[in-house]
Parts: structure tokens; sequence; C-alpha cells
């Protein structure tokens, strides 16, 4: 068969497929909107759901055709986008797409990639035998998940439902192309096994990573028991071994157990021997001196017989129970009280009527409490990260237990979840991201099995939304800039025609002549500067009309005026006030002010023109008075040297770094971001943390603010706050028990 022949026979399925999949999600979208808004609870709610109803109703069969048009054209366009790149590029969305849909789409494509990887992995590699293209992959090739929110992004473009419809539509389409895109893939492998392109490739298979449930199972088979038991029986009287303990700690023939190796045993990790250091000191301490408190589980080494000694699985098994009944609040008071309940049900599982933890299980709690305690004081984050905390707190509980990695290993999927979360507080404090990535916590404590595997399918969805939203909101702050900037070049013009009028003006003696140059030129010569230039025909034409008028103005210099100026002086005069949207009568009113000016400066002995008031023009005076009178007393005193020094260092500052404002006594604070500081004008742009609401203020006025305290610069942590944490932790202990 002619691959070109493969090709459209594939594209006859997938759009087959589509538009079944569309027509579905469509049905399942308008009976969900009709059902809802017949349980609507206020009338506002009930007519938005059936205006959405009735956008989706009218514009449902065209949404069908345009992602069926958009099928048929899909291998060409995709080709043709690719050959534009020199490296392999994902397929893009509409640049403007609103932040749901994009999260729709994500989730889209992650769900359909993980649903069809096998089938997707062959596929893959026939098209690159037609395709034969460097730049391709999943991410970019025909009928992929990529190439469905390619489509669905670009058919959704022309037609005219709300956003809420629209993602409604991709959460449908998610479940069912579930369904039905491993159908749709097997036939059209089908098609390239027919025709002989690869017919022989095995589809990729993904490994499930073990759950902890799992590794325990394999840990009491028969042949692995004995030794799974001499090394708990280890990790039960030993802490890290490269340590000697307090005094505290149990000596004897329990205490020489296997030397701990780390993550990958690597005894030359700088990095890993630090972290063993570093956890293996804190341990010593509570040990040797701080205690959170015991229950019946003691911390405190026992002498009891070994059988009430509490293995990990057993610890392990028990948080999974608790955690599909409970949560527990990330607090150190709160853990140690959680303790009573672990003990409680492992006495269900076991029998063992009184259960102890060993140390390094006790003390893994304790810290992990110590930890969120110190969370929980620091201010630059936002408190209402710990509501994310509350929801992973047991999940990080087990792996702290479990997993002798998670202490040392910087790289540990929920450490770097956890250092996502609280980055992600700092630099989006007090802003609605804050509290929307919740989301992702509360999606690692329903899908926690005891492996990772949770945290980092969270690390990836997180970060993209925050790569999403930061990408949205650098392309506002952009805008607010670009305007800022534009601003700027409008102040800097309108002092340059300023001064320049106000040279030409210095000798004039009639103050209608200088109110017309100050209130009406002005602003006419800034227009003509900006839009064609200060070399321009219209700037030299209205600069002579303007040294006329001034002319006029003075009784000495009239005497060399000829009268061709004269007159255009005053065409030129009616001309801009007309310009600037003056009405008629005040032009009139002008023109005949000038004229009793002209009269004056012909007669000798006449002493002062008669002129009458224009009001418009004496209210264009009356606003310049009031802007120059409203500058704050901060921005018009000098600076002292302190606060001179204060004043370089910001001008250094790069952009985008973070200052909490406080704006009332109570010293509830709003976080903004530094976005532009012009050395010409000495201002700063400041937006907040999602490019929105401008705050233009002098560098003068920012400084005076900073030594104040009404103003305080934020140091967003970089990375390995966890680590930073245990050492500050472990400070503090050793500072109390001195």
């Amino acid at each position: 068969m002619d691959q070109s022949k493969v090709i459209d026979n594939g594209v006859l399925i997938f759009r087959k497929m589509m538009a079944n999949c569309v027509q579905g999600a469509n049905k399942d979208a308008l009976s969900e909107l009709f059902e809802q808004a017949e349980r609507a609870t206020n009338n506002q709610q009930e007519q938005q759901l059936f205006e959405d109803y009735r956008g989706l109703k009218s514009n449902g069969e065209a949404l069908v055709r345009k992602v069926d048009s958009l099928c048929e054209e899909m291998p060409e366009a995709i080709s043709s986008e690719l050959k534009q790149a020199d490296e392999v590029v994902a397929l893009s969305l509409i640049d403007e797409e609103d932040l749901e849909i994009t999260l729709a789409f994500t989730q889209l494509d992650t769900v359909l990639e993980v649903a069809t990887h096998a089938q997707l992995y062959a596929l893959e590699k026939r098209l690159k035998v037609i395709y034969a293209s460097r730049n391709f992959d999943k991410s970019n090739m025909p009928f992929s998940p990529a190439s469905i929110s390619w489509i669905m992004s670009r058919a959704f473009e022309p037609i005219l439902i709300s956003v809420n419809v629209k993602v409604r539509l991709v959460e449908k389409m998610t479940k069912l192309l579930t369904k039905d895109l491993n159908e749709a893939y097997s036939q059209i492998n089908k098609l390239f096994i027919d025709a002989g392109i690869l017919p022989n490739i095995k589809p990729e298979t993904l490994k499930k990573k073990p759950s902890q449930g799992e590794i325990n199972k394999e840990a009491a088979k028969p042949e692995n028991l004995q030794e799974q038991q001499a090394v708990d029986q280890s990790l039960a009287d030993n802490v890290y071994p490269m340590h000697s303990g307090g005094p505290n700690t149990p000596q004897g023939p329990a205490s020489e157990g296997p030397q701990y190796t780390g993550p990958q045993g690597g005894q030359d990790d700088p990095g890993i021997l630090d972290s063993k250091q570093l956890i293996g000191s804190l341990f010593d301490m509570l040990s040797s001196g701080y205690q959170q408190g015991s229950g019946s589980a003691t911390s405190q080494p026992s002498t009891a017989n070994n059988a009430n000694r509490v293995e990990n699985s057993a610890v392990d098994e028990a948080l999974g129970v608790l955690g599909k009944q409970t949560s527990v609040n990330a607090s150190s008071r709160h853990i140690e009280q959680f303790k009573e309940q672990i003990v409680d049900e492992i006495r269900n599982q076991t029998g063992v009527y009184y259960p102890e933890f060993n140390q390094r299980q006790t003390k893994s709690m304790d810290v992990m409490g110590l930890v969120y305690d110190e969370i929980r004081k620091d201010n630059n984050i936002d408190s209402h990260i710990v509501s994310s905390l509350n929801a992973i707190n047991i999940p990080l509980l087990r792996l702290a237990v479990s997993d002798e990695n998670f202490f040392t290993d910087h790289g540990h999927p929920a450490r770097r979840y956890l250092e996502t979360l609280i980055t992600a507080s700092q630099q989006w404090h007090g802003s609605p991201v804050v509290k929307k990535i919740h989301q992702y916590s509360e999606a690692v404590s329903r899908q926690f099995d005891g492996s990772t595997e949770s945290f980092e399918k969270a690390i990836t969805n997180l970060q993209d939304y925050l790569s999403i939203t930061a990408n949205r909101v650098k392309k506002a702050e952009e805008k607010w800039v670009s305007a800022a900037k534009g601003q700027e070049k409008l102040e800097y013009t309108k002092k340059v025609v300023a001064n320049t009028l106000e040279d030409l003006a210095k000798d004039c003696e009639v103050s209608f002549i200088k109110d017309v140059l100050k209130n009406v030129w002005e602003d006419s010569l800034t227009l003509t500067m900006l839009r064609e230039g200060d070399d321009s025909e219209a700037w030299n034409s209205k600069m002579e009309a303007a040294k006329s008028l001034a002319a006029i103005g003075n009784k000495e210099k009239y005497q060399n005026l000829e009268s061709r100026n004269k007159i255009e002086a005053i065409r030129q005069m009616d001309m801009t006030m007309d310009e600037m949207g003056f009405s008629k009568r005040d032009r009139d009113k002008a023109k005949e002010n000038v004229m009793n000016v002209v009269e004056w400066a012909e007669d000798e002995k006449k002493q002062a023109p008669k002129t009458k008031k224009i009001l418009s023009i004496e209210k264009a005076k009356e606003e310049t008075s009031n802007k120059s009178e409203n500058k704050k007393i901060e921005e018009i005193r000098d600076l002292t040297d302190a606060e001179r020094e204060v004043l370089a260092k910001i001008k250094l500052k790069p952009y985008g770094s973070l200052f909490d404002f406080y704006v009332n006594q109570q010293r509830e604070k709003s976080r903004h971001k530094l976005c532009w500081i012009s050395t010409m004008s000495e201002r700063a742009l400041f937006l907040d943390l999602l490019g929105k609401n401008p705050n233009k203020m002098g560098l003068s006025r920012l400084v005076i603010d900073l030594e104040r305290g009404n103003i305080k610069e934020v140091e967003v942590d970089k990375g390995g706050y966890f680590q930073k944490t245990l050492k500050k932790i472990l400070e503090r202990l050793k500072s109390a028990s001195k």
C-alpha cells in the first residue's frame, strides 16, 4: 500500500473517532449544564448556566465541523509547522488561551499519553519512517494526544462559547478519549503493519513502580524474612551509625548495625555526607536532651522485649490506614498527638498490646513536626500553604519513617515537591495562586501508595501550572512596562517642550499670551514631537508661530515682526486650539484677545491690553497648579547620606525583586514585584504578583519608606529550604541544651 494512502486511511479513522468524541462531549456537557441549571441555588447561577447551555447548543455542530476540518488538515499543517524549526518543538496552543483551558489541555495530554502509551510508542516509530524527520516525536506528531490539544485549541478559537464550557468539554473529551483512543491507535497501527512498515515492532509497556506495601510483602517472604528482621532490629537501635550518639543511646551488641551508606551507597558525595552528618547530629540532639513526648510508643530507648518493637512496615501500614480515615495538622504538637492514633492502629493490626516505636521512627516524626513549626513561623511564606502541608502530612510521615533517603537525598521527589510548595508560597504570597496549588497536594493525598510516584506526578503538574501562570504574568508585566516607558517618553517630551516655550516667553509682557503658550501650544508641540519629531515641517511651523506670538506680547520685539508673521501666528493659534478641542467660542475670544494685544503693542501710550478670560484655559491653569502642589514631602526633601546609599543599591536591584508593602497599622502586607526603574524620572514601577494594579512611586519616597519599615524587601528561597531548616533546628536545639 502507498504510504500516503496509509496516512489518508489513518486520518479517516482518527476523524471518525474525534467526531464521535466531540459529539459525545457536547451531549454530556449539555445534559450536565441543564441539570445544574435546574438545581441552581440562585437566579444569577441559573441564568449563567442556561446561557452556557444555549451557547453550546447553538455552536455545538459548528465545533464538530471545525474539529473535522482540522483533523483532515492535520498531517500537512503539523508538518509545515515543524519544517520551520531547527530542533524538536512541541505543538503550541493558541497564545491567548485562558489559563483554565490551558490546564485542562495539559491534563488531557498527560492522561491520554499514559492511557495509550503502548500503542502510541509503536505509532511514533512507524510515523518516523514515513516522515523521516529528526524534528519529530510524540509531543508534535499527528494523531498524538498533543495533536488533539492542538486541534481543539484551534477549533475553540472561532466558537462563541464561554471559558467554563470549553473547560467542561475538554474534561468530557478526556474521559471519552481514554476509552476510544487506544482502539483508534490499534486500527491505525494495523494499517502500517499491513503496509509492511515496521510490522514486528512491539509496543512499549510502562513498568509500575512497586508500592511500599508490595516491597513489604516481598520482604516478608520466608527467604527474605530473616534478613529483614535483622535490618529492622539494627534500625531500631541505631540512628545513622556514623555518629556515636548521646548518653541515652543504647550500647552493646544492639548498636552494632550495618553502616548507613546513603541513597546510592556513595560515601564520596559531599552533599550526601553533609546531609548524613546533619540528620545524624539532629537525631543525636533529640536523643540526648530534647524530647517531644512519647505517649505509649516511647522515644526513649527501652529495655522491654524486642517483640514490642514496631517494624517500619507496621508503622507504614498503620499510617496508610489512618490516611484514608483522617488527616493531621502539620505541626509538632499535632504529630505528637497523632502518635497515639498510630499506636492504637498498630495494636489493632498486630495484637501487640504495648507496641513501641524505635528511635529512628519517633525521631523522624519529631523532626518533621519541627520542620512544620519552622515553616509556620516564616513570615515570607503565605500562611494559606498550611492547608497543602496538612494534605500531604501523612504521606510525608510515611516516607520519613520508611525511606532512609528522605532525609539525605536532596533530589527526593517528596522533598522536591515540599520545597516547590514553599518557594511558590513565597513567590506568589497573598495571591490566589497559593490557594489553587492546594489541588496538587490533595491529589498526592488521594493517590499516595507508599512510593514516590504521586509526588513525581504532582511536581510535574504543579510546575506546569506555575510555569503557565508565570508566562501569563510576564506578558501582563511587559504591557505595563511598555506603557510606563511610553508615559516616561511623554513626560520627557513635555519637559523639553515646556523648557523651550519658557525660553520663548521669558520676555513676553502679556499674561494671556503666556497662558496660550503654556496651556495650548505646549500640548500641541508635545504631540507633534512624539508623532513627527522636532525636525519635521509641522514642528518648525508651530515653533515659528509660537515665536511670533511671544513677540506680539513684547512691544519692543513687536516692532521687528512682519505682517505676514502676525497673520500666520493668529491662524496657527486658531488651528492649534481647534486641534486641541477648544470650542469655537473660545477660539474667537482668543483671536479677539490677540488683536487687542496687537493694538496695545502698536500704541506706545497704552499701558496694558484688555483681554477676556477664557474658561477652558483658566481651568487648564488650575489643573497644572494643583499637580505641582500635590507633590509629597518625601519627593521634595533631600535624602540623608544613609538614604542615598540605599538609593544607589535600589537602582541596581534586578527586575523581579519582591517587596512587601505594609498597608495599615495592623502590618497587613501586600507583596509586589519591581518591574522597572526609570533613571530619567527617578521612579519605580511595581505590580502585584499577577501583573496587575500598577504602583508608580518616586525612588526618594521608596527609599524613605524602606528606611521607615513601611516597605521591606523579600528574600525568596532559592532552593535547599528543607536542608536549611534542618540546620536551623539543630542550631536551636544546641542553644537550648546549653
